[in-house]
Formats: C-alpha cells, sequence, structure tokens
C-alpha cells in the first residue's frame, strides 16, 4: 500500500535453493531492511536480492539505494541479532560483509552448509 503497487524490486535464484535448509528466517531481516530504508521507485535502480547455491555454499546477497530520509529510526537489533545467530549456528562456515557507505546498502553472506 505504501509504494501504491509500483516497486522496482528484482529476486534471482540460482541452483538448487529449494532443498537447502538453514537456521530459520535468517535472511528474513535483510529482505525486512530492504522495504523498511531502500529507495524502490527508481527504476533504474531496483533493490536487488540474490540468493544461490553451488558447490555446497549458499551465497545471499542484497543490494539496494538508500531513502535519502527515513522518518522513523531502528536499534538496529535485527542485523545484529542476526551475527549472533550465524555465529552460534555457522562458527567459522560464513562471511557477512554489510557496505553502509554512500547512497547504498548491500549485504554479502556465504554460508558452507
Amino acid at each position: 500500500y505504501r509504494f501504491e503497487n509500483r516497486l522496482f524490486l528484482e529476486m534471482n535464484t540460482k541452483g538448487n535453493v529449494e532443498i537447502v535448509r538453514i537456521v530459520p528466517l535468517l535472511l528474513v531481516p535483510f529482505v525486512e531492511n530492504i522495504f523498511k530504508y531502500a529507495d524502490l521507485s527508481d527504476a533504474s535502480n531496483p533493490a536487488r536480492i540474490e540468493l544461490k547455491v553451488e558447490d555446497g555454499v549458499l551465497e545471499f546477497s542484497t543490494c539496494n539505494r538508500k531513502r535519502k530520509t527515513v522518518s522513523f529510526s531502528s536499534p538496529g537489533i535485527g542485523i545484529n541479532n542476526v551475527k549472533t545467530r550465524l555465529q552460534s549456528s555457522y562458527p567459522d562456515r560464513f562471511f557477512l560483509h554489510l557496505d553502509e557507505g554512500g547512497s547504498f546498502f548491500s549485504v554479502d553472506l556465504k554460508i558452507i552448509l
């Protein structure tokens, strides 16, 4: 409703993503943050979500243009919870990189299954 049915978002999957099992709801905070903080009105810069499974490795990434103004603040517990869950469920088997610089926000996550 907030976007008046005009969202510019791309999602791509590659590999057998349907059969892979990871900790429940692990990726949800990153997707939620796109809808909460991204500028989804720019057709030339759609938000992007990619999920790939290959050779026993799950790769998840997002990239989106940041909204110029955000009318609410967040304590940031979603991403901190994801980091804690990754560390407890996949110690020494994951890589997480968040890039908040400039006008874009991106997430790169790799989990060795």
